[in-house]
């Protein structure tokens, strides 16, 4: 689904570096098949009975802070720049430099919606107007992305999931 963004050589691998990954218990034995001695480090989660947990730094980082096993990795390392919450009704949007491309490229298309939409002009003012201090703001985030413990991510309610992946359809034409 996000084969139109990868992630750029200038990347310093935040989300590999600085966060927990969990995994399930099959993806957990296929790393382990690969490296079993940089799989050492992956524990159960007691918070989770069914996951495991790596704390970062990946172990499966390379010299160059590249991703060691990119085509097994983990669902969650896959997913990233998105993060199911544990709220249960949305997914997060990590502004990490992928994450804001994703961002102002959503917004851009949803402006782009809105605009030739038929509901009243102060209507589509007022939603334009606040795409675009949401793109703000998560410009914003991104510049202290690396320096930052706690991150504002964008809130996708599930319910407008099928509207992001109508957008990230759309950017995968003829891809």
């Amino acid at each position: 689904m996000l084969r139109h963004y990868e992630c750029p050589s200038s990347c310093q691998s935040h989300c590999c570096s600085k966060g927990q990954i969990h995994m399930f218990e099959d993806e957990l034995k296929v790393l382990s098949s690969l490296d079993h001695a940089r799989a050492g480090n992956i524990i159960a989660d007691i918070n989770s009975p069914s996951l495991y947990l790596m704390q970062a730094p990946c172990s499966f980082l390379n010299d160059i802070g590249r991703c060691h096993v990119y085509e097994r990795r983990p669902t969650v390392c896959g997913m990233y720049p998105f993060k199911v919450n544990t709220s249960g009704t949305t997914v997060g949007l990590q502004p990490c430099p992928v994450g804001f491309l994703i961002i102002r490229d959503f917004a851009s298309w949803i402006i782009d919606t809105i605009s030739t939409s038929d509901i009243s002009p102060g209507e589509r003012s007022g939603l334009i107007e606040e795409w675009q201090r949401n793109v703000e703001s998560y410009e914003l985030e991104l510049l202290e992305f690396h320096s930052k413990p706690v991150l504002l991510e964008m809130q996708i309610p599930y319910e407008d999931l099928e509207m992001l992946s109508m957008f990230l359809a759309s950017r995968n034409i003829g891809k």
